[in-house]
């Protein structure tokens, strides 16, 4: 674990990771939040940074998720992140909202 406030490298391409991080957010805002707040976070565990973004009021099922990178040709950004070493995961918070967790390789 990086100890608060250190700056870490990331491995990504800034061009993918831009636009995979501004689809996710767009989406979240235009198609699935009406009411609430769209919350970003940050955490690096073992040789990972993860960015948590955390809409309140969602609950997004596996079919959402497929569906948010595969329509309008946007699939080529989940490749390009999974070319980078890093994945994309979803948590459901029963009641309160979802989690979508971009994890990609650090330097520690």
């Amino acid at each position: 674990h990086i100890p608060d406030h250190q700056p870490i490298t990331i491995f990504a391409q800034a061009y993918h990771l831009n636009a995979l991080l501004q689809h996710i957010v767009s989406v979240m805002a235009r198609e699935w939040i009406e009411y609430g707040v769209i919350r970003l976070s940050t955490e690096t565990i073992d040789e990972f940074a993860e960015l948590a973004i955390f809409c309140t009021g969602v609950q997004i099922a596996d079919h959402e998720m497929n569906e948010m990178f595969h329509k309008d040709g946007r699939a080529v950004y989940l490749q390009q992140l999974q070319k980078m070493g890093g994945d994309i995961e979803t948590s459901v918070h029963a009641g309160v909202g979802s989690t979508i967790i971009v994890r990609l390789p650090c330097a520690v």
